[in-house]
């Protein structure tokens, strides 16, 4: 991965020096938490890559599911499906599902949500599957196992393997951190059960079982995944802010948003890295948008993610382009793309689409230039293993350097709770 800023984000070398000082003691932590490379404190994630004992659980519990499923449901909801739905897309595409449907590897399904008729069509897909003879393997996540939509979605799918199978419990992979009452629950049932650390929270968890064991089912090689986000964790706790990718490029959005520029745009010229991008808004929004700081004042801060794809050229670019100064743009751009279509004819005949979005990468580049415009341009070799794990790594790291500057805790979501009592007080009548 590679980020281009020097003459694209209008911040100098000196105000970049006088802002890294800042990050150098959460560096320091972080380099002793790698150091004892265990989950005992809250930069817990970033040992993720170099758990030997989580993967060898992951694979092994993959190994009895080998060639005898057909659907995975995940049943979860934000940072218990977001970061797997991501890495599913970008490294087997979007249509996936649809494209493959004579692959003999399993394809996964996301129960992510309650809408009626989202899990009605699932519900008749994984149905119409079971009818057939086939396996559906349900994994549910959930670091408490409390989570309404989870519990409900649960509930439903459960329902139907024990319709179908009389065996439904070896159908049936709890993951949930230890002692938790998920945890509990799927030991009364017999469910399989793979442990996420307690202080690995949920937005910072698809490097664990959370996303791995789905993704490892599917063939997605989860060695090389952990490999790339080790690569980059490395590289990000480098004390030369100029050497330190996350480092840089938290800084120059912190001095953005104190400069009122606080809608980060992340414009993801890939479709298969749309759901990156969702998976970076509930990163972004959960762990920088915080009412008070770490004094307990009241600052109501937060950075405000907004995700664009090469549709929103025809959309959004104008607002972008001419309307008021509260952005700052993260272009993300893909070097080297396999899958190409060479053009048959016509004005571009001969001109593959890598040519003709590449130009069109670097005239939107232009005309924010010429209008000074800032944004970082942030290019991956490919899409792989490797390069998604080092992306989905210097984000976090990115986001936790975001918050030092901000002088509040990322790790924490305070008021997420305010809806979930309210809705458990509606039902219940009260």
């Amino acid at each position: 991965m590679k980020l281009n800023y020097e003459d694209t984000c209008g911040v100098s070398r000196k105000e970049i020096e006088n802002e890294g000082g800042k990050l150098l003691s959460i560096i320091s932590e972080m380099k002793k938490s790698a150091k004892r490379n265990d989950y005992s404190d809250c930069f817990a994630s970033i040992n993720l890559p170099f758990d030997a004992l989580m993967r060898e659980n992951i694979k092994n519990l993959a190994k009895e599911y080998e060639n005898k499923i057909n659907y995975i449901i995940v049943i979860g909801v934000g940072g218990s499906n977001l970061g797997t739905v991501a890495v599913y897309e970008a490294l087997l595409g979007k249509l996936y599902n649809i494209a493959h449907r004579k692959t003999k590897k399993p394809k996964i399904l996301f129960a992510d949500t309650i809408d009626p008729d989202y899990v009605l069509y699932l519900k008749n897909i994984v149905e119409s599957s079971l009818e057939k003879g086939e396996n559906v393997l349900i994994n549910y996540v959930s670091k408490s196992g409390s989570t309404i939509e989870t519990t409900v979605n649960f509930e439903i799918f459960l329902g139907l393997l024990k319709k179908y199978r009389e065996d439904y419990r070896d159908y049936v992979v709890v993951t949930t951190d230890k002692n938790s009452g998920l945890w509990h629950e799927g030991k009364q049932n017999n469910f399989k059960i793979l442990e996420v650390p307690k202080n690995v929270g949920g937005r910072f968890s698809v490097l664990s079982a959370v996303g791995l064991f789905s993704l490892s089912l599917v063939g997605i090689e989860i060695d090389k995944l952990l490999e790339g986000a080790g690569i980059m964790r490395d590289k990000c706790l480098n004390e030369n802010i100029f050497e330190n990718p996350a480092a840089l490029s938290a800084i120059v959005t912190y001095l953005y948003y104190k400069g009122g520029r606080n809608i980060n745009v992340n414009f993801l010229f890939s479709s298969e890295l749309e759901s990156v991008g969702k998976w970076l808004k509930q990163l972004t929004g959960e762990s920088l948008g915080k009412e008070k700081n770490i004094r307990g004042e009241k600052v109501n801060v937060g950075i405000t993610p907004k995700i664009a794809t090469t549709v929103d050229l025809h959309s959004m670019v104008q607002l972008y382009l001419a309307g008021p100064p509260d952005k700052f743009t993260n272009f993300v751009r893909i070097k080297n793309n396999e899958n190409n279509v060479v053009i048959p004819s016509g004005n571009y005949a001969g001109k593959t689409l890598s040519e003709i979005t590449n130009a069109i990468i670097s005239g939107v580049q232009e005309s924010y230039k010429k209008r000074k415009i800032p944004f970082f341009d942030i290019v991956l070799d490919d899409i792989s293993e490797v390069r998604i794990g080092e992306f989905l790594q210097f984000r976090m790291i990115e986001t936790i350097f975001i918050a030092q500057l901000l002088e509040i805790n990322p790790f924490d979501q305070p008021n997420i709770e305010e809806y979930k009592s309210e809705a458990r007080r509606i039902l219940a009548g009260k």
